[in-house]
């Protein structure tokens, strides 16, 4: 699903019109009714925006992905992937388990420094492998908020209280 059709989808949940929304990030209606309809990008100054008007998993991994120029866990929104939490759980065990099995087959006991091709191959597979399950399990977070009506922001929110707390983050 396009951006467009989450902004959409967005403002139909929240009963936002076009024309109040265009007033609150300071552009037409027109060019609402555009990037809703997919007929022109949503400019990034507008990305944080939206973010702060809607609380909505979809939309915010979305504005995620086109804020970082695809350097953020997308949503998993393709037609293999059922949105539900037991079959998100299903998925999150398998990615779990693969970049778990990856990193228990490497063997990566060198410095970095001292890494050949084959190792920095080797490296690059278990990224994707813990990519791929980093981003099922915020989608399992995702999938969650839809189901049970929470907050995807205060979620995150929560989250970021918490690694401070734990001294995971400055």
């Amino acid at each position: 699903m396009s951006i467009g059709a989450k902004l959409k989808n967005a403002m139909k949940m929240n009963a936002v019109k076009e024309a109040d929304l265009a007033v609150d990030v300071h552009y037409s209606r027109q060019a609402v009714s555009a990037w809703a309809n997919g007929r022109r990008r949503v400019p990034g100054d507008v990305l944080p925006k939206l973010s702060n008007k809607f609380d909505d998993p979809d939309l915010f991994m979305e504005i995620g992905v086109l804020a970082t120029d695809g350097v953020s866990l997308p949503p998993l929104d393709g037609d293999y992937i059922r949105q539900d939490t037991l079959a998100m759980i299903d998925l999150v065990q398998k990615e779990t388990q693969e970049a778990m099995d990856k990193l228990a087959d490497a063997q990566l006991y060198k410095p970095p420094e001292h890494a050949t091709e084959r190792d920095k191959q080797t490296v690059r597979s278990i990224n994707e492998e813990v990519l791929e399950a980093a981003c099922s399990m915020v989608n399992l977070v995702r999938v969650n908020c839809h189901e049970y009506g929470l907050s995807y922001r205060a979620t995150f929110q929560s989250l970021e209280v918490t690694l401070k707390a734990r001294r995971m983050r400055k």
